[in-house]
């Protein structure tokens, strides 16, 4: 048929590669982090920093109420690290819980005990990942935390954005001291003087060591009562000086206020940045959120120099389509050189290649039946698929040209070709396509926590099945039409040659 009627077999390849608009629209880009079904993360937020004894009873507190859930909440195990001023709990799962983790994550966070020195919190991301983040550039960080304030409720606004929360509330606080500099002026000091005053007090000073031991140096420093680190009345007591026979006291020239603080200044591409991070539900996909952040955001104005960007699982989402579309692009540069090798020409690789183009379309096709992300494990299957469906062609192509090569005509070698190879390529993606149809609709996963190699093994079986049925009419008529137009094409030099010649001559 395709070489009968050459025009109706390039509408209907035409038609083929058009269809992948549907499922285009219709596959969600969303990556589903590592480790997203069987555990979540809880950070604490501690309020500030705290001896080492206290972040345990804080932790203790919490896993114990855990525990006393458990089979509430489905947990296999929980697992906590915790410093002086950070605490984190990981709680493992069940893998035949019957309820969505977003749903078991509602019903926890509703019966979160309320905890004295800590404020704890679903890691963003559901699964220990980023989650959606949005970040604030700009020169000044008070500014920057004047614009979290404003963004905040926005994307808490937001269906399908949960735990939203700014740098700036992670729970630290700092004890602010401002110095009243015309007060310590009348008194003969300097806000210096002072400010080394108080450092002194909270941090001690070292002084020379002391070198008169037979053991050695003794390190020497100099400091204040202990009680002075811990207790802010004792602080704000500090004598600063003697004058006219009183002693001045801290609070005499300096005001006290306690504030929220950032953990640390993070700056982008030289410019001072502060985030604001979310967990993302189930029913809220990425492509989704976004398109709401945009739309919500844009409506704020910002001062100059200001601006803000989608981070978190939006940048590892594009970071993953880049590297995938360069290892594609690599793959596909690399099948055509050893196919230009293989067959001593630079044109007939084109015809195996068009199979990798009705393949694509069979892997959309499939993730979209089946309801399935273009997840990274879906783009390995595209680069495995390639190497199989590649094999087909070159046996097609191969027998055509050997029965060239015997001397049959083109007809009689592409149709023979195509007839004797028939089999062994149904045979091939028969035993292919069974093969992966276990992990196809199976729930096996990387080391058992990571993901899924279902998109992988459907991504794989789709294109095969579109490509087997495709290639075995178009890549011959490709063949065809590309020695088509090498003939025409050599038909048209040898015409202008003769051209040439005879305007030389005449």
């Amino acid at each position: 048929m395709e070489l009968r009627h050459p025009r109706w077999t390039g509408v209907f390849a035409v038609a083929i590669l058009a269809s992948i608009a549907v499922p285009f629209v219709g596959v969600s880009g969303d990556q589903e982090p590592q480790g997203f079904n069987d555990r979540m993360f809880i950070n604490y937020n501690l309020h500030q920093q705290y001896n080492l004894a206290e972040v345990e009873d804080e932790v203790a507190r919490f896993e114990d109420f855990l525990y006393q859930n458990q089979d509430a909440f489905y947990i296999d195990a929980v697992y906590s690290y915790y410093t002086p001023s950070y605490a984190i709990s990981t709680v493992l799962l069940k893998p035949d819980r019957p309820i969505k983790l977003s749903a078991l994550m509602d019903q926890m966070r509703e019966q979160f005990p309320k905890m004295l020195r800590s404020e704890p919190q679903f890691g963003f991301g559901g699964g220990g990942g980023e989650g959606v983040r949005v970040t604030l550039t700009g020169q000044s960080t008070d500014v920057l935390e004047g614009l979290a304030e404003r963004f905040v409720p926005v994307i808490a606004g937001i269906e399908g954005l949960t735990d939203v929360r700014s740098e700036t509330e992670a729970g630290q606080f700092e004890y602010l001291v401002r110095i009243d500099r015309e007060r310590v002026h009348r008194l003969g000091l300097s806000s210096a003087q002072v400010a080394r005053q108080v450092a002194t007090a909270l941090r001690g000073q070292r002084l020379r060591s002391f070198r008169g031991d037979p053991n050695g140096e003794i390190p020497m420093r100099v400091a204040f009562d202990k009680e002075l680190e811990f207790s802010l009345e004792a602080l704000q007591n500090l004598p600063v000086m003697q004058h006219q026979g009183r002693v001045v006291p801290l609070h005499a020239v300096a005001s006290f206020e306690v504030q929220p603080r950032l953990g640390e200044i993070r700056r982008l591409d030289r410019r001072t940045s502060l985030a604001i991070q979310a967990n993302l539900s189930d029913e809220l996909p990425l492509n989704e959120a976004r398109d709401k952040l945009n739309a919500a955001l844009g409506q704020l104005s910002l001062p100059d120099g200001y601006t803000w960007s989608l981070d978190g699982s939006f940048q590892r989402q594009q970071e993953a389509e880049n590297v995938m579309l360069v290892n594609t692009l690599l793959a596909v540069a690399l099948i055509y050189i050893v196919m230009a090798a293989l067959f001593e020409s630079v044109l007939l690789p084109t015809a195996v290649i068009t199979s990798l183009l009705f393949s694509i379309v069979g892997v959309f096709w499939a993730l979209f039946l089946t309801g399935q992300s273009i997840t990274v494990m879906a783009m390995i299957g595209i680069l495995i698929l390639m190497g199989i469906v590649v094999n087909n062609g070159i046996v097609l192509v191969d027998r055509i040209n050997q029965l060239l090569a015997e001397g049959y005509e083109l007809r009689e070698a592409v149709i023979d070709g195509s007839v004797s190879r028939l089999r062994p390529i149904l045979m091939t993606v028969a035993t292919t396509v069974l093969g992966l149809l276990p992990l196809a609709f199976g729930t096996t996963q990387i080391g058992g926590d990571g993901p899924p190699y279902a998109p992988m093994a459907i991504s794989i079986i789709g294109g095969l099945l579109l490509s087997t049925l495709t290639s075995l009419f178009l890549v011959p008529y490709v063949y065809v039409r590309l020695l088509w137009w090498r003939e025409r094409w050599h038909a048209l030099k040898q015409r202008a040659s003769t051209m040439v010649s005879r305007v030389i001559a005449g």
